[in-house]
């Protein structure tokens, strides 16, 4: 069956796509607990397939004996792929990742369809299709994450940033945010990117969008739409200056809603004297440890164990608040590194030998993951490879796939390769000099048996005749 131009999302339902009318059984993968996200997603999969050939169902059977595939959830791939077809018999899928803020996030039920439809494609026997419009377009397009929700304990006069993790230029937000604090409430922002937090912090004027639902004051729970927020996008929410108990639990949820808004929010500028936040809240704390004393009077101890004990929550707090900015700012910067030097999978060696869990690849895997990438010369190396090897490799994988011949004449040339650098396994490369003066020798190695050895033998050859 040759392969064909799958319109995708959308316009799947509207155009027929030539699969026979047959009976599919299926054997699906239990979703684990945490995962109910994705509880409707094989269902919507298999209906864009239905509506678009008449004839053709799907049956869900409990041995896998009688399946023609079986569906396994991922939790996260932790490379370049978030779905995976074995030929036609399995598929795996993947249910969120760790790329924002270096936290598991969940995709959203829209993205893993659209994983699933994609990879019900090879089950059929269709190919990678080079138009971004098409379901079989081997990049899945459009990240977009679910529902994440997050928990914060917070005092008087702190303040918390939680950035929006889209791949967006401009997108739109669900959010909700609430406290345990049935008296005293919350100022909200959504704001451009941490900076104006930090400008905030320092006492500065900052800027927040003005379109309805994107700011609020004195809110005890809250929730809306804010639209028409560019990539990088926050929501800072400030706590009152005062509170009916020392610490309070601030719970956010925030959804990425697609494809509401085509124009960007406009931004306002605001004043606030943070400064004054942090003095009240340690008023606050005096004004705790005065109305203890009143009541414990006499039972010292008692009280010294409480002062302490909230000195040292509101300490911990503290830490914890700057170490969460100090991280934040550094995130972009990381991720940048890491796709310039971390890359993707590699994709050479999982065409040549038919999968990401074969034992070449994950010996591949494991050399640069944890060894190159633990050094500055080993991650300098990987950039520039990078560069180089991912400008031809996907052309090369596509076509072994497509060409079994091709597939092991590569094999034949890469397996010596693969072999001296199974050496790195067997050394310790604990510093820069020992990465460098192992990986010459196995450079001056592999030119030997590539170059050197075949010139050998052509001279050797010249000189009978």
């Amino acid at each position: 069956m040759k392969p064909v131009i799958i319109i995708a999302i959308a316009f799947v339902l509207l155009i027929p796509i030539p699969v026979f009318a047959q009976d599919v059984y299926i054997k699906i993968d239990e979703l684990p607990e945490w995962a109910g996200h994705a509880s409707n997603v094989m269902y919507l999969s298999t209906e864009a397939w239905n509506e678009g050939n008449e004839g053709l169902k799907f049956w869900v059977v409990e041995d896998v004996t009688d399946s023609d595939f079986m569906v396994k959830w991922v939790k996260e791939f932790g490379g370049e792929y978030v779905g995976y077809a074995y030929g036609n018999q399995f598929i795996e899928v993947g249910l969120g990742d760790s790329n924002c803020l270096n936290q598991w996030n969940p995709y959203s039920e829209w993205y893993i369809t659209h994983i699933m439809k994609h990879e019900i494609g090879h089950i059929f026997g269709f190919e990678h299709d080079n138009n971004p419009d098409s379901i079989m377009y081997p990049v899945a397009l459009n990240l977009e994450y679910g529902l994440v929700e997050e928990e914060y304990r917070l005092t008087v006069g702190h303040g918390q940033f939680v950035p929006f993790c889209t791949i967006k230029d401009l997108t739109s937000y669900d959010f909700s945010v609430s406290t345990t604090d049935e008296t005293y409430g919350f100022d909200y922002y959504i704001v451009p990117s941490i900076d104006e937090f930090d400008k905030l912090v320092e006492g500065e004027t900052f800027q927040h969008y003005s379109n309805k639902d994107c700011f609020g004051e004195n809110w005890l729970s809250i929730s809306g739409t804010c639209k028409g927020v560019s990539a990088g996008s926050g929501i800072m929410i400030l706590l009152d200056d005062e509170l009916t108990s020392p610490l309070v639990t601030i719970t956010v949820g925030l959804t990425e809603i697609p494809n509401i808004i085509n124009s960007k929010s406009m931004l306002t500028s605001k004043f606030i004297s943070y400064q004054e936040e942090f003095d009240s809240r340690d008023l606050e704390i005096e004004r705790i440890k005065g109305s203890y004393w009143e009541s414990m009077e006499g039972k010292e101890t008692s009280l010294e164990a409480f002062v302490e004990q909230l000195e040292q929550e509101n300490k911990q707090l503290q830490d914890k608040f700057e170490q969460k900015l100090a991280d934040q700012r550094v995130e972009e910067e990381r991720k940048e590194m890491e796709k310039s030097s971390k890359g993707g999978g590699c994709l050479i060696a999982t065409a040549t030998y038919g999968s990401e869990m074969a034992l070449e690849v994950q010996q591949l895997r494991e050399l640069r993951d944890n060894t190159l990438l633990n050094t500055e010369s080993g991650t300098a190396f990987m950039t520039g490879f990078n560069q180089i090897y991912y400008s031809f490799s996907p052309i090369i994988a596509d076509y072994e796939r497509e060409n079994p011949v091709f597939r092991e004449m590569v094999k034949i040339a890469i397996t010596p390769m693969i072999a001296s650098l199974s050496i790195l396994n067997y050394v310790d490369m604990d510093s820069e000099s020992e990465v460098l003066g192992y990986g010459i020798s196995l450079i001056i190695l592999n030119l030997g048996m590539y170059l050197g050895v075949p010139a050998v033998v052509i001279v050797g050859i010249r000189k009978k005749f």
